[in-house]
């Protein structure tokens, strides 16, 4: 640098120090933004990220469709189709993950809860902002009975999450399909409940509009869900779509599909 004059690099960094705030970062100060691209074998990437908060999981298939998992929740947060991720390695941990397309972006409250009644409000996830940055339920998963088991991948890459809601073991497992130039994401959840229970899964949330009883849209995605299990509430654009779901004791399951309609 500057040929190795000492002196001149000295006054080049008291120039830059009289800067003050207006001085740039120096090259080489600021990690730089990776794209992961997906090939023949589907991509996971754990990290934070907006659209799947601190514990977030970005999985990507070789079809084109992806979607983001919230572990801390336990819920299916974000779909989008087209590219991947860009990551960043700054901060701690893990580093950030954004989509590289606009995100079709779901609820992040946890998943499954268990009402007292098909009226009852669904507890939501504690809000944080400059006004009141601390975290009121820090524990406010696990105070309704989520617990995060970790995943296991299948010999092509595809991520199982297991999870628990309350005495109920859940093993969430979605597969990326490409058909008739739309992404289609198919969603099989198996259950296995030590006694017979109801649960409630809150699968969808905004505008949603109903098609027939087994099927439900937003103007972003179509949703196909389990005939019988539906319960449609609120106006507007605060509508929500749970799935009442009737575990009988001992292992079953239920498929849900998600169609991106942009």
């Amino acid at each position: 640098v500057l040929e190795g004059n000492s002196d001149k690099q000295l006054l080049a960094l008291w120039h830059y120090f009289s800067l003050g705030r207006s001085a740039r970062d120096p090259s080489g100060i600021r990690t730089q933004g990776t794209d992961l691209r997906v090939s023949e074998r589907t991509r996971v990437y754990r990290g934070r990220s907006r659209i799947a908060g601190y514990r977030g999981i970005a999985v990507g298939f070789p079809d084109g469709i992806n979607y983001a998992f919230n572990a801390q929740n336990g819920t299916l947060s974000a779909l989008w189709s087209g590219e991947f991720v860009n990551v960043s390695w700054g901060g701690q941990g893990s580093g950030n993950f954004n989509p590289r397309a606009r995100p079709v972006e779901l609820a992040q409250d946890v998943a499954f809860y268990r009402l007292d009644k098909d009226d009852a409000p669904w507890p939501l996830r504690p809000v944080m902002d400059k006004d009141n940055p601390v975290n009121p339920n820090p524990l406010y998963p696990r105070n309704l009975g989520y617990q995060f088991k970790g995943y296991q991948l299948d010999g092509e890459g595809v991520p199982t999450f297991m999870y628990r809601t309350g005495d109920v073991a859940v093993e969430d497992r979605a597969k990326g399909v490409a058909s008739d130039e739309l992404n289609r994401l198919e969603r099989r959840l198996r259950f296995d409940a030590s006694e017979a229970e109801t649960v409630y899964l809150r699968a969808l949330t905004g505008k949603v509009r109903p098609l027939t009883p087994k099927q439900f849209m937003t103007d972003a995605v179509r949703m196909w869900v389990p005939e019988g299990t539906a319960l449609l509430r609120g106006e507007g654009d605060t509508r929500e779509l749970l799935l009442k779901l009737k575990l009988p004791k001992g292992k079953s399951e239920v498929e849900i599909r998600y169609e991106l309609l942009r």
